[in-house]
């Protein structure tokens, strides 16, 4: 049981590469309105917590990493009853790595503050706020449960693809009409790896067993001679039969 419940150390690689992906979607929820008309998809939500439609590429949309390449989203507020200055809320964006899979499913432990790490608020000003989102990814690999892992035979990883990411905002003059302009680019091609290793497995804890064993064994002989190593067996036979010498 110690070894299931001993603390894993950490080892980080860094690999590069040309083509990220970029997040697999963006969530937007606007309170007090109806913004469905500017995306493309809407997920359902209950009434009380506004709307939360998404927009969702087609296909997968990569960044080359070799050119300085950026994706612009521009909100546009196409409802002239519209007045910024009695907006109640903002909006809110949601970014997700596009190999990330459980987001309606458990997520892993280590991971949960994805869910509040890569969420930002949208506001709009007397200008033109432009937002820009930077993302990196990372990857982790993690050690499964299965009895070859926790023998030390050949051990298998489960791997999370997961981002993190900053955003700044820079406001400027513009169209009242613009909410904001989010910028989405990367801020850097590395891709850091956490792989998981584990100090002892059952195989070296049983080895340990053993080499402590042989040392309290040498060391006994060693003090009280080779006879009381023999079998109990022959001991006796020993005693009943004592040498002619």
């Amino acid at each position: 049981m110690r070894v299931l419940k001993e603390e894993p150390g950490i080892k980080i690689l860094y690999e590069t590469t040309e083509l990220i992906p970029v997040p697999f979607n963006i969530t937007c929820e606007y309170y007090g309105g109806n913004c469905s008309s500017y995306f493309t998809e809407e997920h359902d939500a209950p009434e009380s917590y506004g709307y939360d439609p998404a927009f969702i590429p087609s296909g997968q949309v990569k960044i080359n990493t070799s050119e300085s390449e950026d994706i612009f989203f521009t909100i546009h507020i196409n409802d002239d009853t519209y007045n910024h200055l009695n907006q109640s809320s903002p909006m809110r964006i949601h970014a997700f790595d596009s190999d990330y899979p459980y987001q309606n499913q458990n997520t892993p432990m280590f991971i949960e503050s994805i869910e509040t790490e890569n969420r930002y608020y949208l506001a709009q000003s007397n200008g033109t706020n432009v937002f820009y989102f930077e993302f990196y990814r990372l990857r982790r690999e993690e050690l499964d449960t299965s009895f070859s892992t926790l023998l030390g035979f050949n051990p298998k990883y489960e791997t999370y693809n997961y981002i993190g990411s900053d955003m700044q905002m820079i406001e400027y003059g513009g169209s009242s009409n613009i909410y904001a302009k989010v910028t989405i680019g990367l801020k850097t091609s590395v891709l850091e790896i956490e792989k998981e290793q584990r100090a002892r497995t059952i195989l070296e804890v049983f080895a340990n067993i053993a080499a402590l064993y042989g040392i309290t064994f040498s060391t006994y002989v060693l003090l009280f001679g080779v006879r009381v190593s023999k079998p109990l067996l022959d001991k006796c036979m020993a005693a009943d039969n004592p040498s002619d010498d």
